[in-house]
């Protein structure tokens, strides 16, 4: 189990599989073995090191789907997400309350400056606006690109 974890770089869920032993089991151990939980959190933290050592490492190559790992299995790197809807819907709100209150030019260059913001040229942008957001988003990296 610790060694899946461990060597392996496997997240909980699939260790206690080829461990053999159920989820319930392993979080009993947790709670009632020191020794069992000291091995598992040192193995889980040499895990991460190594994950955040590969994203690192890699550069210019691709280095997403450790980042994926990480945000999903590890919650010092998991995004807030409930803080990042909150914003999104508070910003289309805004936005949409702008939309009536400003002439068409005037929204136009308002969404064409916060795409600005966010690295989208101003064509993105509109083929957000027209897919039905009218809040631009950036958009995932091409290849390896950090920027």
């Amino acid at each position: 189990m610790v060694e899946a974890i461990r060597n392996a770089g496997l997240p909980v869920t699939t260790a206690v599989k080829i461990a053999g032993i159920s989820r319930a089991t392993h979080y009993r151990w947790m709670r009632e073995d020191p020794a069992y939980r000291l091995r598992v959190e040192q193995a889980s933290g040499q895990r991460s090191g190594r994950l955040v050592r590969n994203i690192i490492d890699k550069g210019s190559t691709d280095w997403r789907s450790d980042a994926w790992l990480l945000e999903r299995t590890d919650a010092d790197f998991r995004e807030r997400k409930e803080l990042s809807v909150h914003v999104e819907q508070a910003v289309e709100q805004l936005l949409n309350a702008l939309e009536g209150e400003m002439s068409e030019e005037a929204y136009g260059e308002l969404v064409a400056g916060i795409a600005r913001l966010q690295g989208l040229d101003a064509g993105e942008a509109t083929e957000v606006a027209e897919a039905g957001s009218t809040v631009p988003r950036l958009p995932a990296p091409a290849g390896g690109d950090r920027e």
